[in-house]
């Protein structure tokens, strides 16, 4: 006699091809996001930044992510969600990009990771 083994009711919902390649981006965006958070906190105390400075950056990456979203849920109804969670990729890649180059150009002023980490809030837009 064969045993019938079953997969789990919830991997069910992974048959579906535009779920599964939703889901998969969803988990690397969240992890590319977190691990972002953690390189940013090394790259300014590596540029000679103190523990003040990066209170600053992640205040003005904080500040403007409250805004949004309190406000987001706007953007989505006029613009539709999978425009605004694509466009929230790219912001973020892009203020990622242009904080690599300037990490690898040299050290860059505090002032520059605040900038990029307030431009960088594509975050709350995506959620």
């Amino acid at each position: 006699m064969r045993v019938r083994t079953r997969h789990p009711a919830r991997l069910k919902v992974l048959r579906h091809a535009n779920l599964r390649r939703f889901y998969i981006s969803f988990a690397a965006s969240k992890l590319g996001t977190a691990m972002a958070s953690i390189a940013l906190a090394f790259a300014v105390l590596d540029s000679r930044g103190s523990a003040v400075d990066l209170g600053y950056v992640f205040a003005s990456g904080i500040v403007p992510q409250v805004a949004l979203m309190l406000g987001g849920g706007v953007f989505v109804d006029r613009f539709g969600r999978r425009r605004i969670i694509l466009g929230a990729d790219v912001l973020r890649t892009a203020s990622q990009a242009v904080l690599a180059g300037l990490l690898f150009a040299g050290h860059p002023p505090i002032w520059a990771f605040c900038v990029l980490a307030a431009v960088g809030v594509g975050d709350a837009l995506f959620g």
